[in-house]
């Protein structure tokens, strides 16, 4: 009437692992011969599994011997197989779903393929201004390629970094290994990297890292300004600049009244008083509030990360 399907991680079919499928056979009813087949789409892990077929009515069932299986020490089979897993390639491991059939008794075991593994232990340190090393760990035993990306919209898209980088059987087979790729860091504030894990059955995906500040952020240039009115007796200054920083967190602007007592803003006493702090790592213009007319003053804007500080300063005169 049915047979039970079952599927074990050992031959003997007595591990904690072991799953059984009973699926109904009335169809077939009192003929012999009728062929069958079942498709395990159940969740696996990757490995070697076995399947037997036991055939069962409401008056019992027996299990047959078993006859078959695949050897991966000696990647020899056992026993022929259907031609829907003979034609698997036994060095890889890991399907998520396969369709087997056997005869009643039989026990067929097969290398179960799938997509590979995610990398793991993914991190990017930044080596110079513009130069970065993302690391990864294969934890995979199936990939035939790992492609590095890189996201500067927060991961709504990404972009490969680098070259594809292939393995072959012996690599595809390891795992433990440190693999890096080297990036050439470009005007990115807040960049994310992945790497990506691919074989002929899908790719996986690393989880996302942002790129370490291991070294301080580069001064903003052509800072400029222009002065505008704000009422009879005030004035706002309008700066711009250039962001070439590309791992600084924020920027601060800060004024400074050029007087000889102050240094004329150069000297390392000058006092600098704080516009704004906290502006974004990517901005490029700033106003300040109402400012004093007639009063000499100097700006400056201060790029900042976790490592340390790069200025840029201007003298803007007389406020107008």
């Amino acid at each position: 009437n049915w047979v039970a399907i079952q599927r074990d991680t050992v031959s003997t079919f007595d591990s904690a692992n072991l799953v059984t499928f009973n699926v109904p056979v009335a169809e077939c009813g009192s003929q012999v011969g009728c062929a069958r087949s079942y498709v395990d789409n159940s969740q696996k892990s990757t490995g070697t599994y076995y399947y037997r077929v036991t055939a069962k009515n409401t008056i019992g069932g027996g299990n047959g011997v078993l006859e078959g299986g695949y050897d991966p020490s000696t990647g020899a089979y056992l026993q022929t197989l259907p031609p829907e897993l003979a034609s698997l390639n036994p060095g890889f491991i890991g399907y998520g779903s396969v369709t087997a059939s056997s005869d009643a008794g039989d026990a067929q075991s097969l290398f179960v393929l799938a997509a590979p593994l995610p990398p793991s232990n993914v991190s990017i340190q930044r080596t110079a201004i513009d130069a970065a090393t993302l690391y990864w760990t294969d934890a995979s035993t199936n990939e035939t390629s790992f492609q590095a990306q890189v996201s500067t919209n927060g991961g709504t898209t990404w972009t490969n970094l680098g070259a594809l980088i292939n393995r072959n059987a012996a690599q595809s087979a390891a795992t433990g290994q440190v693999l890096t790729r080297t990036a050439t860091v470009s005007n990115t504030t807040n960049a994310l990297y992945r790497v990506r894990a691919t074989n002929a059955l899908g790719s996986s995906y690393s989880v996302a890292v942002s790129l370490n500040d291991t070294v301080a952020p580069t001064a903003p240039t052509a800072l400029a300004y222009s002065w505008t009115i704000a009422s009879a007796v005030n004035d706002r200054a309008t700066l711009t600049w250039i962001d070439t920083a590309n791992n600084n967190a924020s920027y601060t602007v800060q004024s400074c009244v050029n007087t000889a007592a102050n240094g004329n803003c150069t000297a390392a006493a000058a006092t600098w008083t704080n516009r704004v702090t906290g502006l974004p790592g990517n901005t490029v213009t700033y106003t300040t509030g109402n400012l004093a007319r007639a009063v000499s003053y100097s700006f400056r804007v201060i790029a900042i990360n976790s490592v340390g500080t790069a200025a840029s300063t201007i003298n803007a005169g007389l406020a107008p």
